[in-house]
């Protein structure tokens, strides 16, 4: 059904308004959609969000209003204007008036969801149509690479009256979003997410732990393979031969050129935090300090027992956590100046290759091997616990969050699995973002806010929070 059909099909078969309004008002949308500052917000992008809307129209309420609020959403849209959305509303509203047999009610939900399409953040307990809407509006975001490039295109014509250099840092500063975020249920492995449309018989409500996005990051640097946050709210980026210093924002602080010999190690062997106002890094055969910003010296170095650090992890105590590869020691834990507190050998077949360490409770430690996490009991030395070998994902990185739970980021995937302090699957949560074909969580950080941050493969940066229901 193409654009005019539909809409004098709406406007006269399901909303009863009579005489020439309807073809008027047909006029209007369609002039407005054509205007020539526009490159994306075209009738085109309705096209798109209908297709949406035919898929999912069983599912809607009142799918007429939102056929109103797809109309009428984009109908002002002035690329250096901050009011577009409260503008396109007031368009709706007089032709509301016109129409003069649309409930008060209706055209308020309408108003109400055309604003919301300035922030796309929604109540868990919103209007679902509102959030169908307001998630057909957003499915451009999961479009293929290439049709994902071109979407960015078309805005960056629509933006052309801005400099590259600013629209860079207003493409890099963070922004709110809501259709980045899929939960997974355990039982049946489906997804219960509005945001690709897909619902099922487990009642998402039921669930007592969930995520809540806060922010994208566009860094444009290459694979994030490390990150953390500092207190004084700068983030540290480890990529192939960079380390990175932001601002919260976004805006690039320090790039620092990692030397070669540092650039052949393995992906693995990249690992960065944070010990007070001290920035610690794995390389190679030592734990780096990175002091005023800009140049290194040596934390801890490793040379004499032939092995080679991979991940880092520093506690509350400010004491460091190291894995070891290559060598007689398996693990090492570092006082806060750098001396070795104690070292630790395979007493088990299990422990082979350990890539990241993660302390979760003065009593427990987890080191996360190639296929198989080892959670040990901390005495004078180190007791193995418990041993799990999961069937089917290998980790990359782990954390924790606020709750003592240990958090998995799985290898070239967008899954992260929350596990108990005793190793139990508690969820498994499927993280998208704007180019969902290149997403891939390499990295995991809990900051001092308890905000969850992600690096992702393309360079991206996802910041959610955990909450409890």
């Amino acid at each position: 059904m193409d654009l005019q059909h539909r809409w004098l099909s709406t406007a006269v078969d399901v909303l009863k308004i009579s005489g020439d309004l309807p073809k008027k008002w047909w006029g209007v949308i369609e002039g407005r959609y054509s205007e020539k500052q526009r490159h994306y917000h075209t009738l085109r992008h309705l096209e798109e969000m209908f297709q949406h809307f035919d898929k999912y129209f069983k599912k809607l309420n009142q799918p007429e209003l939102v056929v109103l609020a797809i109309f009428f959403h984009d109908i002002i849209y002035d690329p250096k204007a901050n009011d577009n959305e409260e503008e396109s509303a007031e368009v709706f509203s007089q032709f509301s008036k016109e129409a003069g047999n649309l409930e008060a009610d209706k055209t308020d939900a309408v108003m109400k969801w055309i604003l919301q399409t300035k922030s796309h953040s929604v109540k868990e307990n919103s209007d679902k149509d509102l959030q169908f809407f307001l998630d057909m509006d957003m499915a451009v975001l999961g479009r293929p690479s290439e049709d994902y490039k071109k979407y960015a295109d078309q805005i960056r014509e629509e933006y052309i009256h801005i400099p590259d250099p600013e629209y860079k840092k207003r493409r890099s500063a963070f922004t709110t979003v809501i259709s980045f975020l899929t939960n997974v249920c355990e039982a049946c492995k489906k997804s219960v997410c509005i945001d690709c449309f897909q619902t099922h018989e487990h009642d998402k409500a039921k669930k007592d732990y969930k995520l809540e996005l806060k922010a994208y990051l566009e860094t444009m640097t290459g694979t994030i393979y490390s990150i953390c946050v500092t207190r004084d709210q700068h983030v540290w980026l480890y990529t192939f031969d960079r380390l990175i210093k932001l601002t919260i924002d976004g805006e690039v602080v320090i790039s620092i050129g990692i030397p070669v010999q540092f650039t052949e190690m393995s992906k693995y062997a990249r690992s960065i935090d944070v010990m007070g106002d001290k920035v610690l890094i794995s390389a190679a055969n030592k734990v780096l300090c990175i002091n005023d910003g800009s140049s290194f010296e040596t934390f801890c170095d490793f040379g004499s027992k032939g092995v080679r650090v991979y991940g880092i992890h520093v506690t509350e105590d400010q004491t460091v956590w190291v894995c070891l590869q290559g060598g007689r020691y398996l693990l090492a834990l570092l006082s806060p100046i750098g001396v070795p507190l104690m070292y630790h050998s395979q007493v088990n077949q299990c422990e082979q290759y350990p890539i990241r360490v993660h302390q979760i409770s003065k009593e427990t430690v987890w080191v996360l091997y190639t296929g198989h996490f080892v959670m040990y009991e901390i005495t004078s030395s180190l007791q193995i616990k418990t041993v799990f070998k999961p069937e089917v994902y290998h980790g990359i990185d782990m954390g924790s969050d606020q709750y003592g739970n240990l958090l998995v980021a799985e290898e070239n995937k967008s899954k992260m699995h929350v596990r108990s302090q005793n190793g139990e699957m508690i969820k498994t949560f499927l993280i998208h973002g704007p180019r969902k074909a290149s997403i891939e969580i390499k990295s995991i950080y809990r900051d001092h806010s308890n905000r969850i941050w992600a690096g992702l493969g393309c360079g991206g940066i996802i910041v959610f929070e955990f909450k409890e229901k």
